[in-house]
């Protein structure tokens, strides 16, 4: 199960896609790392990290992988593919999995100056 389906089935008490966002992800949105800035993109529920034209792209569990697939676009549009973070098993406090996954994918965002 995805982490997203995972918090999407565990959020009875509002509308799921909101509930994700409001209370999950938007106390992060906004959060910089280094020069790199996270954004969530809520239709898509893509992760990305921006620092100006470049992106990072670091979705946990895209397309079904089993981890983090980190993607790095360019100014010119061109991906590369930095790796797949695996990530630990979800422990079922939400605020504590993103803080995880934050954890996890700031070396890669060291990285990339």
């Amino acid at each position: 199960m995805s982490f997203k389906e995972y918090i999407h089935e565990n959020a009875n008490f509002l509308d799921q896609k909101n509930t994700y966002y409001h209370f999950i992800l938007k106390p992060f949105v906004g959060k910089r790392i280094g020069k790199w800035t996270f954004e969530y993109e809520r239709m898509s529920g893509t992760f990305s990290f921006d620092k100006g034209d470049n992106s990072i792209y670091a979705t946990p569990y895209y397309e079904g992988s089993n981890g983090v697939p980190v993607d790095f676009q360019d100014e010119d549009g061109d991906y590369k593919s930095l790796g797949l973070v695996k990530l630990p098993e979800i422990t079922g406090d939400s605020k504590k999995d993103v803080g995880n996954y934050f954890k996890l994918i700031t070396p890669y965002l060291m990285k990339m100056k």
